[in-house]
């Protein structure tokens, strides 16, 4: 909806327009000198001979001056671009977001606020995006003759949507497993692998001491387990050499340096 200014303040003896009351009768002042050229069709009179031929001519020649927007006329330009400005939208609306009513200084602004907050609706499918390219890339899967891009991983065969994810899942394969010696717990890291032994398995961290040998431990369920070795019972069973162990740990160790 377009917004026109209601309200102006029009000089009488010369036509000019003014914002503000307090405007026009400054301007008033202009007129209260000799005036002693006299119109002869109205009351008017004016203080130069040259005002006096341009206000005739409203009364002997049409207005040449048309708005386009009103049926108003002038007989001079600039009265009509200073008319046209009421027909021009306020600053204030020109750019003002139709979801949140939020207002923004130039166009592009407002643009991209309703791709980033209010997001682009697909014209196929409920989804909306907040990213023109993402946008155009979805809207692309709709047509009948897309085949998506298939990137296969060289070493597992696995096949993955774009370049992107095949190089995020190639370095899977490049992480080295470190396995604790003790407990057969892995890891992905050298800091998190010594960080582990040095928290769980280190002498600082080890106070509670096996009470059939010299071994301490930090937990009391580490030391529940080992108690277990001492019992003679081997209950952990490789799948796949047959070997047996009396606690699960050893057996994690096993598989992961012999029985891979």
């Amino acid at each position: 909806m377009v917004l026109f200014r209601t309200q102006s303040f029009n000089c009488e003896p010369c036509g000019k327009i003014f914002k503000k009351k307090s405007l026009l009768f400054r301007h008033n002042a202009v007129h209260l000198v000799d005036r002693n050229y006299s119109c002869s069709w109205c009351a008017r009179s004016f203080k130069r001979k040259h005002d006096l031929k341009c206000h005739e001519r409203r009364h002997t020649q049409s207005p040449r001056h048309k708005c386009v927007s009103c049926p108003a006329t002038f007989h001079r330009y600039s009265l009509l671009k200073i008319h046209n400005r009421r027909h021009e939208p306020t600053t204030q609306t020109r750019h003002r977001c139709s979801t949140c009513e939020i207002v923004f200084p130039t166009l592009s602004n407002l643009q991209s606020h309703k791709i980033e907050k209010h997001g682009l609706s697909c014209l196929f499918c409920p989804l909306k995006l907040n990213n023109q390219a993402a946008y155009d890339k979805h809207v692309s899967t709709h047509s009948p003759d897309y085949f998506p891009k298939q990137f296969p991983c060289d070493e597992c065969k696995k096949v993955l949507g774009s370049m992107s994810a095949l190089r995020v899942h190639v370095k899977s394969h490049n992480v080295v497993c470190l396995i604790c010696g003790t407990c057969g717990k892995k890891f992905s890291g050298a800091s998190s692998h010594s960080s582990h032994i040095r928290r769980v398995h280190g002498e600082r961290s080890a106070k509670i001491s096996c009470p059939l040998c010299s071994k301490t431990f930090a937990r009391s369920t580490n030391l529940k387990v080992h108690l277990a070795s001492h019992e003679g019972t081997r209950k952990f069973l490789c799948h796949i050499c047959a070997k047996q162990f009396s606690q699960q740990s050893s057996l994690n160790v096993h598989l992961a340096k012999y029985c891979k």
